[in-house]
């Protein structure tokens, strides 16, 4: 009796075989899945990061020759002279971006992440300190009070204009 050559030892070694190529193929199929997912994630990420970086580039470059303290001598200044006086401050949405893409934030490294969210919750309370400067509540402050409070909203401007610096940095460290 021939022991390869028994069908059911052939049959057994066909089934083998196929299952091995099966899993092999398995193997390879879900490697290029990986690869092809690693691959559109890291352009996710690279154009999260473009984006990100280009909304904070533009926004930094308004404040990027303010002299904050010249500017508060000045209001304060203005502010003795006439107690009335209310300083113009333009509301400027700096968080446009942000809001669209928060959900993809995970997408960032630590340092990165770190970096935006320090910027944007700088933004989002300077924004709230214009919106102050608007209203009623401003208008029945002491004059020194409104000094203070103007040279307080210039100081957080000066903090997100560095804190920009910071974030654009850490964008641009992990672009390639």
């Amino acid at each position: 009796m021939e022991t390869l050559g028994h069908p059911t030892i052939v049959a057994a070694l066909i089934g083998a075989s196929t299952a091995l190529a099966g899993m092999a193929a398995g193997w390879v199929a879900a490697t290029v899945d990986r690869r092809r997912e690693a691959r559109a994630e890291a352009a996710r990420r690279r154009a999260l990061r473009r984006s990100l970086r280009a909304e904070i580039h533009v926004q930094s470059r308004a404040a990027s020759d303010v002299d904050f303290g010249a500017m508060a001598d000045a209001v304060e200044r203005r502010l003795q002279e006439e107690p009335d006086f209310t300083p113009f401050v333009p509301l400027r949405d700096r968080g446009w971006m942000m809001s669209q893409v928060r959900e993809q934030l995970g997408l960032l490294g630590d340092e990165e992440a770190e970096a935006v969210l320090s910027y944007y919750g700088v933004v989002r309370a300077v924004e709230s300190f214009e919106r102050d400067l608007r209203s009623d509540a401003w208008a029945a402050l002491e004059t020194e009070r409104k000094a203070q409070a103007f040279r307080h909203m210039l100081e957080m401007q000066a903090t997100e204009a560095r804190l920009a610096e910071r974030a654009i940095s850490a964008l641009a460290s992990e672009v390639a």
